[in-house]
């Protein structure tokens, strides 16, 4: 899944937006679609997700301190 910066001028795909459409959220496959958001949608979008997924560390500090110690040793 990829997002890109919209090239030309398309409504926000979101019902009763009126805006012109500043991103397009596009996944590869056998049926590629575009999802067209304006900035405002994608704030909003954002904003949801964010409460239900919080992004997670690749490296804990905890593991790193762990390494560290096996390799002073």
């Amino acid at each position: 899944m990829e997002i890109y910066q919209c090239k030309q001028k398309v409504k926000c795909d979101f019902a009763g937006c009126k805006n012109v459409a500043d991103y397009s959220l596009v996944k590869s496959g056998l049926l590629r679609r575009d999802i067209c958001l304006c900035e405002e949608c994608m704030q909003e979008i954002y904003e949801c997700i964010s409460k239900v997924r919080v992004p997670k560390a690749l490296e804990s500090p905890f593991k790193l301190n762990k390494r560290l110690k096996k390799d002073e040793k």
